[in-house]
């Protein structure tokens, strides 16, 4: 648990509470120079490559080609599917989880061709939550934005894309996830290592800060992967907000918000995000 957050939370505004008092949070927000982003079941109601997959279906089901090969693709999508959601609920150690995850789910899509992700990823991304890009402007007036995810890098590709569809693009200093190695056009793995845990999220923070020169990161995340980079903006001065937080994880965080609520973030960051 962080040092400054054993106080007992308190309601700073309708369903944003904090265990920090409000000029504590005015100085933390001031002095993060950078916000750090999760994606999955913090931007996205779920999980981005589960999305992908079923999109990767659907895709298959529809798309020309020898019948027989597409078959045998729909079957691994679809058994992997079912694998993937035993295991996120199977009891252990999530670290390690996420590591047969992520190899599992990286032997389900190689050879499929890059324009099926490319034909998908946009329909991915409609299941943003609306108020995210209202909100990631505002912060982005304030600070440099990043994300740091452990899904595939080339589904970050499209998320400014599906940000600027309405309106200005939303600028980001860096897109950080698991690397998509390619060949011949067709999905051939996880570049090594591949990241699966809070500690691979903190050390794509530290390169990223080192490269960009930012040091307090204003971490938005929601669960066991993000203790590491709250840790992190703790010591640096920065501010931690869990949205929807596991209520295991919770104790991480300086400022809390139920699931989704990006609105409520922005209000707060309204309120408190002042010079």
């Amino acid at each position: 648990m962080h040092p400054d957050t054993t106080s007992t939370l308190r309601a700073v505004m309708p369903g944003v509470r904090s265990r920090l008092d409000a000029a504590e949070l005015r100085r933390r927000l001031a002095s993060a120079d950078v916000a750090v982003l999760d994606v999955d079941e913090c931007m996205l109601p779920g999980f981005a490559q589960i999305a992908l997959g079923h999109r990767l279906v659907r895709d298959a089901v529809r798309g020309g080609g020898p019948a027989g090969p597409r078959a045998v693709r729909i079957a691994r999508l679809i058994a992997v599917g079912a694998c993937l959601h035993a295991l996120k609920r199977l009891p252990g150690d999530p670290a390690r989880r996420n590591l047969r995850l992520h190899r599992l789910y990286g032997r389900a899509l190689r050879g499929i061709e890059r324009a099926a992700f490319l034909r998908v990823m946009p329909d991915v991304w409609r299941e943003l939550y609306p108020e995210i890009a209202p909100c990631l402007r505002r912060l982005a007036g304030r600070r440099p934005l990043g994300v740091i995810s452990l899904g595939l890098d080339c589904l970050l590709d499209g998320l400014a894309a599906a940000l600027a569809a309405d309106g200005e693009p939303v600028p980001f200093l860096f897109l950080a996830g698991n690397r998509t190695v390619w060949l011949d056009s067709r999905f051939a793995g996880l570049a090594a290592p591949v990241r699966h845990g809070p500690r691979d999220k903190a050390a794509v923070f530290r390169a990223e800060a080192a490269r960009h020169g930012v040091h307090a990161p204003l971490v938005i995340g929601h669960n066991a992967d993000e203790t590491e980079l709250c840790a992190i903006a703790d010591a640096a001065g920065g501010l931690s907000v869990g949205i929807g937080a596991h209520p295991a994880h919770e104790d991480q965080f300086h400022v809390l918000l139920p699931r989704g609520a990006w609105g409520m973030l922005d209000g707060f960051l309204s309120a408190y995000d002042t010079e």
